[in-house]
């Protein structure tokens, strides 16, 4: 008769698990990374914002250059304002006019 070489060795005990304590734990763990997480996005959205007012700045001055040859102050904030500024400047371009690229603004 075979023996079952299983039922010969004994199991230790399981370890007592707190899975309530251990649940905490990780759930402290997971909350404190999304914190992190959160802060690391919130960051780089500031960021990004004050590039994008920097870059509007920087080609609002551009357009501005551009444009005062051709048109008054007040048709200059009129097309900027309207954020009709690219197809002025494409316009321009189209009759000759040296305009900055616009073609990745």
């Amino acid at each position: 008769m075979k023996t079952d070489s299983l039922s010969d060795t004994q199991e230790e005990p399981a370890p007592d698990i707190d899975f309530k304590e251990e649940y905490f734990k990780v759930k402290a763990v997971l909350e404190s990374e999304k914190e992190k997480s959160d802060l690391k996005i919130t960051s780089l959205q500031n960021e990004n914002e004050r590039l994008k007012l920097e870059t509007h700045s920087k080609i609002r001055e551009e357009v501005q250059s551009v444009l005062k040859g051709t048109f008054s102050q007040t048709q200059i904030d009129i097309i900027l304002k309207k954020n009709m500024w690219r197809k002025t400047l494409q316009e321009l371009s189209q009759l000759g006019t040296p305009v900055i690229n616009v073609t990745f603004i």
